[in-house]
């Protein structure tokens, strides 16, 4: 299966062989475990049941190994896989940041104007 872009940035994960992308949402971390390195998050649609999400599946990819906060808000790509639904590219949203007349600072989630 070929990647599929999201708005100007191609995707960062790949869709593996029988995964099928849904679509782009956001929702809240219901419950993540540390130490196993996998949780669920609740997405804002609420027709759609919680979604299992793996560590490596967090942005930005950087070295050590990567959690979730319960409660915590994000954007995430949702992917039918053959074992359910998975959310991949989950991005964290930042902290709001007072925009003044710097039109180039990053909204929150992190993409520049």
């Amino acid at each position: 299966m070929s990647n599929i872009p999201i708005g100007s940035q191609e995707r960062r994960e790949p869709i593996q062989d029988g995964d099928e992308y849904i679509k782009t949402m956001t929702g809240r971390v219901a419950h993540f475990k540390k130490a196993e390195g996998y949780g669920f998050i609740t997405p804002d649609d609420s027709t759609i049941d919680d979604v299992f999400v793996y560590h490596t599946s967090i942005e930005p990819w950087r070295k050590g190994f990567k959690d979730l906060q319960n409660g915590e808000i994000v954007k995430f790509d949702l992917v039918q896989t053959s074992k359910g639904l998975h959310a991949r590219n989950v991005e964290k949203k930042r902290n709001p940041v007072e925009v003044s007349k710097f039109t180039h600072l990053p909204d929150e989630w992190g993409n520049r104007k």
